[in-house]
């Protein structure tokens, strides 16, 4: 058989590397087919080839689109690129190609915002262009910032399911949000669109008609709605999430002409419902009979608002100055003496006795133990303004909405009044102190206030504050730097130097009824007893870097603890150390029950490691956390509820006394120095090195942008209060700033 030439191969034999056979049986296919020498490969010079689609890369000497290349060319390293199925944000230029971060690592890789839980920027504040000023962002998949979480403070516009009138809104601490208006309409709002839409099944399962919802009630768990209206209409219906699953339409007039139902408020199950009609009747719903009741007053007036704490004290307001009061049996008159104007809307705080009361011309009626009081003596608003609807969250928390678009909000001494809409503003709702509260109105108004602010208190000092408390008298006592004590009253300050030794530094202190301590650098120990302020060296070589304490009767005892596990009792007159302590660890934060219970005190401290200490019964015991990563802990207090440690990364530990169960919360990534608990509601407030956070009695959340204090976001070291709405803190640069819950001045207060 004659030879003939062989066809060149159209790329070079790849250098042997393993199962030649292979190898040789693909070259022997590919001589044999003639279409071999048209496929569009490209060998490349290590030893690889490309397929159709790609190009070789000798810098990674791999396989690449050409896309790839094109749009890095001439690029610098890092910069941001995109091609066909790459979106700019998720890809940079590296060695000359468009390639992925290296995003689900866990590493913040260069040109990455976040990755897992590790974000470039850890408040919403400071992520550049993002025009935020509140929250802790997020970290998508592609390892950017997820801004949903993200907002600005202040009153900001929703939008609704079209431009009918809403005329009431109602919602629960876990967030669910109802409206109901003009034409039968029963919105929800969209937490994830942050828009209003129909509720779920509404206008099918419930058959409503064409008539004004006038009020509605939630139950807590959000599981049921009661809404009233014009014609008499009233709808029971069942939810599950934001979907109706059953609903029974109600019409309560059965004679006599249609009537205009203004008010509803019920029992926390629903099991019992109040509904005053626009005369002298109210009707009353029995959840287990399903079946309503009319009575009939003897009081010649149109009745609007209701508002009750349990089935024996249930309160309506009405024309002519009318509030009434049911308490089991009868209907009483409360003979309100201030006014006889229209009075809409009636509110009172669930754990207290009194009552605000609220309406037409401007009428704020309060009634406590001291009887009737107007809060609108003074006539800041003028005549004609109208208030629609009155709710809050206790005493210092009390927000109003009427004609205008007024907007007016009680911090327990001081109002402030706001106009945010050009439409009547006709019902307002709040879950908890420190939450959102959302106004409805005219033309489908609705509106979200977000966001409680501190202000900073103008000083002229610029030292280093590391401790504060607040005096029986109300005096904002503070230390740190240099060992002064620097007293705060209003606009004025004072500073005094001690006397006997000087420290370095001050960084714990305590103030009871009639007992004022502080420790600091090199064992200092001061006491202010009424202008003298004097310290002492108790341990030298010992940082000590907190102290409380308790007074019982005539008797008080007090502990400071610091550096090398250091811990020292006091008795009254003198300092000495605790032997019996068992740890070496330093220690940075101590807290004593103030319980007034005879004998040895609860103490709690936490220190280096993530320690926690427990003293109870004469004794120190280790407490056993139930995690393996354990951060610095830098401050420690409590309640009758609960015990909180904070500390380095945003670390906040808690126990639950009732419970005794341990739990542990991760808030941002910015180290927290100080927090403190009210000890007359379920509150407190956590600062440090970035946005002060807020416990509601339940979860810790970001409540404000990073403040700024002198110019800058200066770290802030320490709190001290007498209630959540009257919380200072200190820190560096002399920088004290003061939470009162109000909202933030400027904006107008008249259309």
């Amino acid at each position: 058989m004659g030879s003939s030439a062989r066809p060149a191969l159209p790329f070079p034999l790849p250098r042997p590397t393993g199962r030649p056979c292979m190898r040789i049986v693909a070259l022997l296919v590919c001589h044999l087919l003639a279409s071999c020498n048209t496929i569009e490969t490209q060998p490349c010079d290590w030893g690889i080839v490309c397929p159709p689609e790609k190009i070789c890369h000798a810098p990674t000497q791999t396989c690449v689109l050409a896309a790839q290349q094109a749009v890095c060319t001439d690029q610098p390293e890092w910069a941001n690129c995109a091609y066909p199925g790459a979106s700019a944000g998720t890809h940079f230029c590296r060695n000359g190609l468009c390639v992925p971060a290296l995003c689900g690592n866990g590493v913040l890789d260069q040109g990455e915002s976040c990755d897992g839980t590790q974000l470039l920027t850890p408040y919403c504040a400071d992520i550049p262009g993002g025009g935020y000023r509140a929250g802790v962002p997020g970290c998508t998949a592609e390892c950017v910032y997820d801004t949903s979480p993200c907002w600005e403070p202040g009153w900001a516009t929703l939008e609704t399911n079209g431009d009918r009138h809403l005329y009431a809104v109602d919602g629960t601490a876990s967030g669910l949000v109802v409206a109901a208006g003009l034409g039968s309409t029963v919105q929800v709002l969209d937490r994830d669109s942050g828009r209003f839409i129909p509720l779920d099944g509404f206008s099918t399962i419930c058959s409503p008609g064409n008539e004004r919802l006038q009020a509605l009630d939630l139950t807590p768990a959000g599981d049921r709605l009661l809404a009233v209206g014009d014609a008499c209409q009233a709808y029971v219906a069942r939810l599950d999430g934001a979907h109706v699953t059953s609903c029974q339409r109600h019409t309560l007039c059965d004679v006599g002409p249609p009537r205009r139902l203004k008010g509803v408020w019920a029992l926390p199950d629903h099991s019992r419902a109040w509904v005053p009609a626009l005369d002298n009747r109210l009707y009353v719903y029995d959840d287990a009979s399903e079946t309503w009741e009319e009575q009939v007053l003897s009081y010649d007036t149109r009745l609007f608002g209701v508002w009750g704490r349990s089935a024996s004290e249930v309160y309506v307001a009405g024309d002519g100055g009318y509030v009434l009061r049911w308490d089991g049996t009868l209907w009483r008159d409360l003979q309100q003496p201030l006014t006889t104007e229209v009075l809409q809307s009636v509110w009172g705080p669930a754990d207290g006795t009194e009552i605000y009361v609220v309406g037409d011309e401007g009428a704020v009626l309060l009634r406590d133990a001291n009887g009737w009081t107007d809060l609108n003596s003074d006539r800041i608003w003028t005549s004609g303004l109208g208030w629609r609807d009155v709710r809050g969250a206790g005493d210092s928390d009390l927000w109003l909405v009427g004609r205008g678009g007024m907007v007016a909000q009680f911090d327990g001494s001081q109002w402030q009044l706001q106009w945010i809409s050009p439409f009547n503003l006709e019902g307002v709702s709040l879950s908890e102190p420190g939450g959102e509260v959302l106004v409805v109105g005219g033309f489908g108004t609705a509106m979200r206030y977000r966001g409680r602010y501190w202000s900073e208190v103008t000083w002229e000092e610029t030292m280093t504050l590391r401790a504060t408390a607040l005096l029986p008298d109300g005096t904002l006592l503070a230390v740190g730097e240099g060992g002064l004590a620097i007293r705060l009253s209003g606009a004025t300050y004072s500073s005094t130097a001690p006397t006997g030794f000087s420290p370095t530094m001050l960084q714990g202190l305590w103030a009871g009824e009639r007992t004022v301590l502080a420790v600091g650098s090199d064992g200092a120990v001061c006491t202010l007893d009424a202008d003298l302020w004097s310290c002492a060296q108790n341990a030298p070589g010992i940082s000590l870097t907190a102290v409380s304490g308790r007074e019982h009767g005539d008797d008080m005892t007090a502990v400071a603890v610091g550096s090398s596990g250091s811990v020292y009792r006091f008795d009254g007159s003198s300092w000495t150390p605790d032997d019996t302590f068992p740890g070496v660890g330093s220690l940075f934060g101590v807290w004593m029950d103030p319980d007034p219970i005879p004998g040895d005190a609860e103490i709690f401290a936490v220190g280096s490691g993530g320690a926690v200490w427990h003293y109870t019964a004469g004794l120190w015991q280790s407490v056993e956390l139930p995690w393996q990563e354990q951060l610095d802990l830098y401050a420690v207090t409590g309640s009758a509820s609960h015990v909180v440690a904070v500390g380095d990364v945003g670390e906040v530990v808690q126990l639950d006394r009732q419970a005794d169960h341990w739990t542990r919360t991760s808030i941002g990534h910015q180290p927290f120095f100080s927090v403190w608990l009210s000890s007359s509601s379920p509150e407190g407030f956590a600062v440090g090195q970035g946005s002060p956070v807020y416990f509601d009695g339940t979860a810790w959340s970001v409540m404000a942008p990073t403040v700024l204090c002198k110019g800058d976001p200066w770290p802030m070291r320490a709190l001290a209060g007498t209630s959540s709405r009257n919380v200072y803190s200190v820190g560096d640069k002399g920088c004290v700033l003061h939470f009162t819950g109000r909202m933030p001045a400027g904006t107008s207060t008249t259309p």
